[in-house]
C-alpha cells in the first residue's frame, strides 16, 4: 500500500466499516511501539472514543513518551493489531507478547475517571501532538506481530 501524508482525527464513526481501522484514525501511541522498538501489548478504546496503544512496559505518561500515530500504519506493520479494531469503547486488549492472544477487559483510567491523565507536573504533555500521518520511512514501525488466530476478537483482516 502506498502511504502519503494525510490528516488524522481523534475519533471517527464506530464501529468501523468492514471491521478495519480507518485510514484517518489517529491514536496515542507509545514511541517504543511507533518506532518498532517494542511490540504493542496494550490497546485501549476509552469511553471518549480515543484509542491508545502501549508497549505494556514503559510509563506512557512521561513527557515525550507518546505520539499521535496512524492506527492503519501500525496494523500494517503488526497485522495482529487489526484484531482490536472491533474493541468496544470502554475496553482494552492486553497480551503478554506479540505471538500471544489478546485478552479483553473493561477499561477505566487508574484514577477511576473516564479522561486521560493530565500533563505532568512540569506542565509538559506526555503526547507530542501531530495532526498528520507521515508515510513510513525513518523510524517507521517494523512488524512485530504474527498474522492468524492470535486473539479472542477474531481476525478482521
Amino acid at each position: 500500500m502506498r502511504h502519503e501524508e494525510h490528516e488524522l482525527f481523534r475519533t471517527v464513526t464506530f464501529p468501523f466499516p468492514e471491521g478495519r481501522f480507518p485510514r484517518d484514525l489517529g491514536a496515542v501511541v507509545q514511541r517504543t511501539v511507533a518506532e518498532g522498538d517494542l511490540p504493542a501489548l496494550t490497546v485501549v478504546h476509552d469511553t471518549d472514543g480515543d484509542w491508545l496503544v502501549g508497549d505494556g512496559v514503559n510509563d506512557p505518561n512521561l513527557p515525550g513518551a507518546c505520539i499521535v500515530h496512524c492506527l492503519v500504519h501500525l496494523a500494517e506493520a503488526d497485522p495482529s493489531l487489526a484484531e482490536t479494531a472491533s474493541l468496544p469503547a470502554g475496553y482494552a486488549a492486553y497480551r503478554d507478547g506479540p505471538d500471544q492472544p489478546w485478552s479483553i477487559e473493561p477499561f477505566s483510567y487508574e484514577d477511576g475517571s473516564d479522561a486521560p491523565a493530565p500533563p505532568s507536573a512540569s506542565g509538559e504533555s506526555p503526547v507530542d501532538t501531530v495532526r498528520h500521518c507521515t508515510p513510513p520511512g525513518n523510524g517507521a514501525p517494523r512488524g512485530t506481530g504474527t498474522p492468524g488466530d492470535t486473539g479472542t476478537l477474531g481476525n478482521t483482516g
